[in-house]
């Protein structure tokens, strides 16, 4: 059971991380149908740090050339222009999204009830849904304000409440702006970069404040998998968002999301 646990906790945390279908709420469902009732912090860890890993793998050519781009040539960007105001657009956003996430996360934790969950899943299935019927723009980051960072960093700090998610809430908060699909795409899995590092620390800090529970080997090799299995599944699933963008686009997790909460509205009856 435990190993089992912990390969399907992998795999549904590196999915749901990256597709825009929350993956804290995910990971809430998945311990009540196997009947655990605290988060593991420590697997957290691990699963975090899988997941730092596949959207580091996944975008390094775009972090590499941030820091080749950073070496100006006649006081312009050098051919990483491009990749220097992605990282700048998120730079802005980063700084806005650690703030709504420190100030959050102490009620995000009490808000882990069926009810809230059912509610946050029909939010995150109308921001899904809403970019569909707006005409697709084509800005590009140099073309970004401020005020573009600041929506998308407010809006993936709100991914700590369960049910919401910064993938899906930052790709629609890029298109409802005016950004095409791809880089709407782009500028949310480097924002997960910062957001990871945060929920790392936020990892250290819930193991430092309550019980860590015996740490042995068979518990630091399920965590390892668990990890294992979020780094695979959450860089596949940037591939496949990555297509989806010059594809169908996204709309079509609004209906999961509101199917997930359909769901979660069951489970607030019957508990």
């Amino acid at each position: 059971m435990d190993f089992l646990y912990a390969l399907i906790y992998g795999v549904i945390s590196g999915l749901a991380e990256m597709l825009p279908i929350s993956a804290p709420a995910h990971q809430q469902l998945l311990r009540y149908l196997f009947g655990i009732g605290q988060t593991d912090h420590l697997m957290n860890l691990f699963v975090h740090l899988g997941l730092l890993g596949a959207v580091c793998l996944a975008y390094r050519n775009s972090l590499q050339g941030f820091f080749l781009g950073k070496k100006r040539k006649r006081g312009r960007y050098g051919p990483s222009a491009g990749a220097v105001y992605d990282l700048r657009l998120v730079k802005t956003a980063t700084i806005f999204m650690v703030v709504v996430m420190a100030a959050s996360i102490n009620a995000a934790q009490g808000l882990q009830h069926y009810a809230y969950l059912t509610a946050f899943f029909v939010v995150n299935g109308i921001f899904l849904y809403i970019p569909q019927h707006i005409r697709q723009g084509n800005k590009e980051a140099r073309h970004m304000t401020g005020l573009d960072g600041l929506l998308l960093g407010v809006l993936g700090g709100f991914s700590v409440f369960s049910g919401l998610s910064r993938t899906g809430l930052c790709i629609s908060g890029g298109l409802l702006r005016g950004a095409d699909q791809k880089s709407a795409v782009n500028w949310a899995f480097l924002l997960t970069i910062p957001a990871m590092v945060v929920l790392i620390l936020f990892d250290f800090g819930f193991m430092a404040a309550g019980t860590l529970g015996a740490v042995n080997f068979a518990r630091v090799a399920l965590c390892l998998l668990s990890g294992a299995a979020a780094f695979g599944c959450g860089f596949g699933a940037i591939r496949f968002m990555n297509f989806l963008a010059v594809r169908t686009g996204f709309y079509g997790f609004a209906y999961y999301s509101w199917g997930a909460a359909f769901f979660s509205l069951i489970l607030y009856l019957i508990t």
